[in-house]
């Protein structure tokens, strides 16, 4: 490995804000190590983020998905969801979202976002 990519893999952020990600983001995480996915929410329209498909238990564990409202005063603000992972072991995952309201189940979701999670 080069010196640059020694050093660009050294550099990456545990905390991932991804909402500038376009549809499909890859993370790199080591194996014992939380990572979080950050994105932009507002639960006051009625959506909120949901796992799409499930993903690799063996390589991956959700340990906390929690919302965070803005710090503006103004009412209806959007604020972010975090996703809190633990990296398990050494491998691939996938986790798919989308953002959508719970009782729309007929209807495409407003966004999907994918990670490839990569578990060194």
């Amino acid at each position: 490995m080069k010196p640059n990519q020694r050093l660009i893999l050294f550099l990456i952020p545990l905390l991932f804000l991804l909402s500038s990600c376009d549809r499909t983001c890859v993370i790199s995480a080591r194996a014992g190590k939380e990572f979080t996915i950050r994105l932009d929410s507002n639960p006051t329209t009625g959506y909120s983020w949901q796992l799409a498909e499930p993903y690799d238990e063996n390589i991956i564990r959700l340990l906390e998905a929690e919302y965070t409202p803005s710090t503006t005063k103004r009412v209806g603000a959007s604020g972010v969801e975090n996703w809190t992972f633990l990296a398990l072991k050494k491998g691939a995952a996938k986790i798919s979202l989308k953002y959508a309201r719970p009782w729309e189940v007929n209807k495409p979701p407003a966004k999907e976002k994918v990670f490839l999670i990569r578990v060194r």
